[in-house]
């Protein structure tokens, strides 16, 4: 029984021990999940003291979630539905007047803004993000094909033109850059139905609205063909295209607005685009002439560019005919310095010389001709014999000196040689030399007088035989060479 006794009290104490140890086991956790407990809003009390993020914050582009800028009080087009709260999607940006449309999830409607009224959503780690709407995505997501369906439906002649244009335009940012929306709305029926509305506008009667559909009708076509092999087929076989080239016509009255011969040239670009059954189907249907005619235009250079570009692109019997259109010199006079305030005109023309040049050697030489004979044009047009002119204010030491020249002396050009050496007849200075480079036209109104201008003109002969005034002849031109 002792034994037992003692065994039972070892037992008891043993017991003991443990629920002690596990006790204060149990309270160090509940002072260490004490201790942590607060870290998250520690956390987050101290985020605002971290100094903020070097890097510049994220342009507005498609497809970004953005919202309007807290420090906007009114927006350029008006709140509307909108909110400074509110996150949506961008799915078109227009870089030519900074304005873009935002597809927010509660709104029934694209809204427009200005892209400077807004600001990306960069989603924070530690908190949730607000996103308005975001319990409902899910459902949208599904109910995505009846939205495509409901819009198809009233591109329909049972639709304002008001309500035809908008359908039609919302289409078009819905598919911009979105492979799965364009293959749906394509199933959805759209294709045929866009196609009508550029056909609508045949008649007689040629309103604001008309052309107001048949713009947007043009523009989502070009959306739903960019990139979309199957679209660029549905969209062609549909007939399209001769629809298409009518619209580059400007003397058509539906093309009163720019920005119809614009998508239509694009959306002609677009389903030329590595689909070589569509190039020559709209070279067949005279897309060429047109496209040339408005490449001389400041408006539609870019696009018509763009266009030419795409339909000769691989495609050797369209970079023969667009080059025999006169397409080569119209391009590479796109280049020239008249055109340093277009760039998009610039890169245009340059990517489209690319195209009708590549593994085209007749092309790939009349390109380098255009290109020297517009440099010699364009140094002729700026510098000829009887020109009036001037050193130029960036030159400040001439290749044969000064002599009593300087840069207000107004002379004129009297010889110009092949090596860009020019002799200048000046008022008190007979037969200057000088480097072509050296010198600018003076233009109408600048210094000098009709009168000197008529008397050196008359001595210019004269001078061809003079010696420099800045102590040069024409042999010591040669050495100075």
């Amino acid at each position: 029984m002792d034994m037992t006794s003692r065994a039972l009290e070892s037992l008891v104490g043993s017991s003991q021990r443990t629920e002690a140890l596990l006790a204060e086991g149990l309270a160090a956790l509940q002072q260490v999940a004490e201790g942590l407990g607060d870290v998250r809003g520690l956390l987050l009390e101290r985020l605002p003291e971290r100094p903020p993020p070097s890097r510049t914050p994220p342009a507005v582009a498609v497809g970004q979630r953005v919202r309007v800028r807290s420090d906007v009080e009114e927006p350029v087009f008006g709140w509307g539905a909108a909110t400074n709260g509110v996150i949506g999607t961008v799915r078109r940006v227009t870089a030519v007047d900074g304005t873009c449309l935002i597809d927010f999830p509660r709104l029934s409607k694209l809204w427009w803004s200005k892209l400077d009224e807004l600001e990306v959503v960069v989603p924070d780690l530690l908190e949730d993000e607000i996103y308005e709407g975001a319990e409902e995505e899910g459902k949208e997501e599904d109910n995505g094909a009846n939205r495509i369906a409901g819009l198809v439906q009233l591109l329909g002649p049972q639709s304002s033109s008001v309500e035809q244009a908008d359908a039609a335009n919302e289409l078009g940012c819905m598919a911009h850059g979105d492979a799965q929306k364009k293959t749906a709305i394509a199933a959805a029926g759209a294709i045929p139905a866009l196609v009508q509305l550029l056909h609508d506008c045949d008649g007689s009667v040629r309103s604001s609205s008309c052309w107001a559909v048949t713009e947007c009708a043009a523009g989502a076509l070009g959306s739903l063909a960019a990139g979309h092999a199957q679209n660029q087929t549905a969209i062609a076989d549909a007939g399209a295209i001769p629809a298409l080239v009518k619209l580059l016509d400007k003397d058509v009255d539906i093309c009163a607005d720019i920005c119809v011969q614009k998508e239509a040239a694009f959306t002609l670009s677009s389903l030329a685009h590595e689909h070589v059954q569509n190039q020559t189907t709209i070279v067949a249907a005279g897309a060429i002439p047109a496209l040339m005619e408005l490449l001389g235009s400041r408006a539609y250079a870019a696009q018509a560019a763009r266009a030419l570009g795409s339909l000769a692109a691989s495609h050797a019997q369209n970079q023969t005919v667009i080059a025999d259109a006169g397409a080569i010199p119209a391009l590479v006079e796109l280049l020239g310095s008249a055109w340093d305030d277009s760039p998009d005109v610039q890169e245009a023309a340059s990517a489209a010389l690319d195209s009708l040049s590549a593994g085209h050697m007749q092309n790939l030489a009349a390109v380098v001709d255009a290109t020297a004979a517009a440099k010699e044009e364009e140094l002729a047009a700026t510098l000829q014999v009887g020109k009036r002119v001037r050193v130029r204010r960036d030159c400040f030491e001439p290749a044969y000196e000064w002599g009593e020249v300087d840069h207000d002396s107004v002379g004129v050009v009297v010889r110009m040689d092949d090596d860009g050496h020019c002799l200048v007849d000046l008022p008190d200075v007979k037969g200057w030399h000088a480097m072509m480079e050296e010198m600018q036209v003076v233009v109408d109104g600048e210094e000098g007088t009709e009168g000197e201008e008529e008397r050196q003109g008359e001595e210019k002969m004269e001078g061809e035989e003079l010696s420099g005034g800045n102590g040069k002849d024409d042999g010591e031109k040669g050495d100075a060479a």
